[in-house]
């Protein structure tokens, strides 16, 4: 299990104030770990969990043609950052892949245990959803920046 200093290390985690809020959060991470190399979800899958790289770095690819296996390097990710998140607040299919670059330690959670968490805290929910809604931000910047300087 992971404790609350390994949490306190992960900033998404830092956003959530006060040590009753990461002690409620704890119980309901859980670490898992992939070798370089490994899939841990393709474009397409129904899954609901939300990840947190707590060491190593992931590649989020776009297939472009699936049947000649050809993607598009969308991110690497790294330490404290996280993925997944769509498929946890929208409820669709996953819309990337994600491999792992490096051997990989991730922190993961599931949507329902989220947003139950959620509803008994909600300034819980704020902090951590401000942290996430500004990282998205970023990214969407990022995405523009490139497509502009591509057209």
């Amino acid at each position: 299990m992971l404790t609350a200093d390994d949490a306190k290390s992960i900033a998404l985690f830092k956003q959530i104030a006060g040590s009753t809020h990461i002690d409620s959060l704890l119980p309901l991470l859980q670490q898992v770990s992939f070798p370089a190399g490994a899939t841990i979800f393709r474009e397409g899958d129904t899954d609901d969990t939300f990840f947190v790289i707590k060491k190593g770095e992931v590649e989020i690819r776009k297939a472009l043609d699936r049947k000649n296996g050809d993607t598009k390097l969308i991110a690497i990710l790294s330490d404290g950052e996280f993925f997944g998140e769509m498929a946890v607040f929208q409820g669709q299919p996953r819309s990337t892949d994600a491999i792992a670059r490096t051997d990989l330690s991730l922190v993961k959670i599931r949507r329902e245990e989220l947003l139950l968490i959620f509803q008994k805290k909600p300034e819980m929910a704020h902090s951590t959803m401000r942290f996430i809604t500004d990282v998205m931000m970023e990214r969407l910047r990022s995405t523009t920046t490139e497509l502009a300087a591509i057209y």
